[in-house]
This record gives structure tokens, C-alpha cells and sequence, in this order.
């Protein structure tokens, strides 16, 4: 059998090597986890991470040390939902620097990881806990100079009073943020901020200006594709408070459905939104509704709270390690019995993932056809909806529906993907994208601009081999 060298060969030969030093070893561990995070494989990050930790805990190598605990907070929000074991992690880290640090890179990481704890709190609705750290972290961003990061955590600050119902705290604070991101054109965060006012306004009697404000929000944020479902409850909310009962329900119902299709964090919002639809019912004399609404909302909570079982992670994992050695059929078979499994159980996220992951197993299967009939089948806004998934998932039924040579819908969708503004903070997706618009693209010179920026992402994304294929796939074609 041939085996293609790759240059992991060579970094697992150093690793090995007697000779390599500590901070050696955990340097290649790290990278090797940054990759995996790259590639978005939820577990397989820890197989590198936690062994480069007990390396750098073993070795006292400190500046390694915190930037795992970084990295591995980090991780288990975004990717693993367990908030309790990201703040573990987060004070272990800011346990190791101290508080008045001179160093500058160890203002920055403290900055970080409180940040990261600040959320965690968050996602675990310790609003009070997030409001401390929160504030903490924007002043850590102010005193090292980082204005753009001091007002994203105050925004989020703003977000917290609100969820608090400390309306004046919150409203002292919105002025100033507001005037940074305009000054920015950061349409998403002015909108954002917009909104946060609008909320206020209602709270306090204000119902019509209120109202006026979400709307003007309302259409920045849906035409950036950035709606949530936080904005949608309070919309739904503002309705309800001018007695505009028909848009209210609506808005309720839409929040439900977005809560319900993102990981664990919108779950309250679901129920929120549902006890909101309960009232709405009341209002317009529809009691049986009503009541069946409210039941809904105490099911919803019972049912979805819970996060995905270590079975299922593991079993997440054993489907990507299938992928990676061509055990297509075996790795579709794991995913149906996730799917069947949620079937009864009710795990609307675990039951939305794992159809996610059989779409994405049928992609590197090349079975584009297949690829389609799941993608017509999955929730549209229910996907748009998941921050981990919505991007990798839409540029494989991009490239789907080009090799089925149905290129007016790849081209529609395609365009949606890079107008989406989740497309910045993730560069190997972005090269993906922008590779994609370049196939379709019929206008020669608009390809070009394509073609530069899918090879300048790729090697942004530290992938220079991916960089060099398309370079060449271009050249060849073109």
C-alpha cells in the first residue's frame, strides 16, 4: 500500500525524538490542536491539548501554560458547551499570571481568558458573575490599549444589564459604544446597540419609539444575515407591549424556532419565547392555546436543557475518524443511529447535528446528489441559525450543487455564505467560499479577484498546501 508522506510524519518523528526539548514537544501538541480546531473537529483538539497541558503543569513552562488554559477555555464554550469546565480552565490560567502583570502579552491573555469566563457565565445564565467579569475584561482591554475589544465587551455588558432588567445601568453605557462602532461603520454592532435602546425605550413606557428603533435595526440586521434570537424575543416583546398582539405572536413564534435550533445557549430564549406566545394567547382570548403554549414551554425546558451526552460526543468523534480513513457507510451508519435515537428522546440540537454530520460524510463521500436531497431536507433557518455548522455546511452544498450543474442556485447561495458576516472570523472557510465563487464565476476578471482572495485566506489559515493545489487547479483550468 502507498503511503504519501506528509509533514506530520516529520513532526511526530521530532516529537519522538529523544533529543527534542519540552517546550519543544508541547509546541508541536499545540499545533496539532489548533489544527484540529481549524479543521472543526470538536473532540479531537483534547488528544493534543490536555497531554501538552500536563506537559507544561509537569515542566512549570508558564507562558505555554496559560495560553493552553486560554485555548482550552475557549474551546469548551464554543465547541463543547461545558461552561462550568471552561471557568475551571479560565482560573487556572488567570491563577498563573499576576494580577498587576507589566509583561504586555500577559495582559492581553488576561484580558482573554477573563473574557472567556465572563461568557461562560453567561451561557449559564450567572448574570451577576457575567456583568463582574465583563466589566472586568473591558477595562483590561482599555488599559492595554485594545478600544475595538473594550467596546465589543461592553456591548456585551450593555446585553447582561439588560437580561438583568437594569435598565439605567445599561442605558448610561450606550451613547458612547454606539458612537465608536458608527464611527467604525460596524453595521452589525450599531444595530446591535440600536436595539439594546430600542429594548430600553419599551421597558421604560416608550413603547413607539421603541418599536420604531427595532425595526431600523431589524432590517440592518437581516440584510447582514446576523439575526438572533435574543432580538427577535425583545421585537416580539415590543410588540406585545403596544398591543399589536398578530406581529407579536409571530415574532414569538420565530424566536421559539430560532432558540430551539442553536446549541444549548438559546434554549432559554425557546422558552422565554414560548411563555411570551402563552400571553399573547391570553390577550386575544385564545385560552386553550394559551395553555397548551405554556405546557410547550415547560417541555422545551425539561427536554432540551440537557447537553449532549458523552456517548453522543464520542460518537461524534468515531464518525470524523471513520471520514478520515474512507469508512463512509460505517460513519452514516453512526450518524442514523444518533438520528433515530433523537427521534425518541427529543434532542432537537442532537437530532439537527447529526443530519448535519451525515450531510458533511455524503460530501467527502462525493455523493453531491445525496448531499442535495439531506440539504433539502434540513430546517433552513434552523442551520442559518448555528454558528458552528451554518458556513461548512453551505459551502459543501455550494460545490454540491455546481457539480450537479445547477450553478444559478449555487452562485445565490454562494453569496449568501461571503455576505455573511460569521465568514470573517473563520479563514479556512472563507478560502472555501471565495473558491467556490471563483468555479462559478463567469466574468474572467471578478474570478481573478476570487482566486487571490481563496489563495491569500488559505494561506491565512495556515493551509499552504491547499493554497498551492488551487493555485495550480487555476492555472490548469484558466
Amino acid at each position: 500500500m502507498n503511503h504519501e508522506h506528509t509533514p506530520d510524519d516529520d513532526l511526530w518523528s521530532e516529537f519522538r525524538d529523544k533529543d527534542t526539548s519540552i517546550p519543544r514537544r508541547v509546541e508541536i501538541l499545540w499545533n496539532f490542536g489548533v489544527r484540529e480546531v481549524r479543521r472543526h473537529q470538536v473532540g479531537e483538539p483534547l488528544q493534543y491539548w490536555l497531554p501538552a497541558l500536563e506537559l507544561a503543569r509537569e515542566n512549570q513552562l508558564r507562558a505555554q501554560w496559560i495560553q493552553l488554559c486560554d485555548d482550552l477555555t475557549r474551546h469548551h464554550i464554543s465547541n463543547l458547551k461545558k461552561y462550568q469546565t471552561a471557568i475551571e480552565y479560565a482560573n487556572e490560567g488567570l491563577g498563573l499570571i499576576p494580577e498587576f502583570t507589566l509583561d504586555s502579552e500577559e495582559r492581553v491573555l488576561q484580558a482573554h481568558i477573563t473574557w472567556g469566563k465572563a461568557v461562560a457565565f453567561d451561557n449559564m445564565s450567572r448574570i451577576d458573575e457575567a456583568i463582574f467579569f465583563f466589566k472586568q475584561s473591558a477595562q483590561m482591554y482599555g488599559d492595554v490599549g485594545n478600544t475595538s475589544l473594550k467596546n465589543t465587551l461592553i456591548s456585551n455588558l450593555i446585553d447582561c444589564y439588560l437580561d438583568n432588567q437594569q435598565f439605567d445601568e445599561a442605558d448610561a453605557l450606550i451613547s458612547e459604544v454606539r458612537d465608536y462602532f458608527q464611527s467604525e461603520d460596524n453595521l452589525y454592532y450599531v444595530a446591535t446597540v440600536d436595539s439594546y435602546k430600542a429594548h430600553i425605550l419599551v421597558q421604560k413606557g416608550r413603547v413607539s419609539e421603541g418599536l420604531d428603533l427595532f425595526l431600523e435595526a431589524h432590517s440592518v440586521l437581516e440584510q447582514i444575515h446576523f439575526l438572533e434570537p435574543k432580538f427577535i424575543y425583545r421585537l416580539a416583546l415590543a410588540y406585545s407591549a403596544k398591543q399589536e398582539y398578530q406581529k407579536a405572536k409571530k415574532f414569538f413564534k420565530r424566536a421559539k424556532m430560532m432558540g430551539l435550533n442553536r446549541y444549548f445557549d438559546a434554549v432559554e430564549i425557546a422558552v422565554k419565547a414560548t411563555r411570551g406566545l402563552a400571553d399573547t394567547y391570553e390577550a386575544l382570548d385564545q385560552k386553550d392555546k394559551a395553555e397548551k403554549a405554556r405546557f410547550d414551554a415547560s417541555c422545551i425546558e425539561a427536554r432540551t436543557a440537557k447537553e449532549m451526552s458523552s456517548e453522543s460526543d464520542k460518537t461524534f468523534v468515531e464518525i470524523e475518524k471513520l471520514r478520515k480513513i474512507g469508512e463512509y457507510d460505517l460513519a452514516m451508519q453512526l450518524g442514523n443511529e444518533i438520528l433515530h435515537a433523537q427521534e425518541t428522546d427529543g434532542n432537537i440540537k442532537l437530532h439537527l447535528r447529526a443530519a448535519c454530520e451525515n450531510l458533511i460524510t455524503l460530501f467527502f463521500n462525493k455523493k453531491y446528489d445525496e448531499v442535495l436531497y439531506h440539504w433539502d431536507q434540513l430546517p433552513k433557518k434552523a442551520i442559518d441559525a448555528e454558528d458552528t455548522l451554518a458556513i461548512k455546511v453551505k459551502n459543501m452544498v455550494v460545490h454540491s450543487l455546481f457539480r450537479c450543474n445547477r450553478v444559478e442556485e449555487a452562485r445565490e447561495l454562494c453569496y449568501q455564505v461571503v455576505a455573511d458576516i460569521r465568514l470573517q472570523s473563520n479563514r479556512q472557510e472563507m478560502a472555501y467560499a471565495y473558491e467556490n465563487l471563483a468555479e462559478i464565476e463567469p466574468d474572467p476578471e471578478l474570478r481573478k479577484k476570487h482566486q487571490s482572495v481563496a489563495i491569500e485566506s488559505n494561506l491565512e489559515a495556515n493551509n499552504p498546501t491547499r493554497a498551492l493545489q488551487i493555485t495550480r487547479k487555476f492555472r490548469e483550468e484558466y
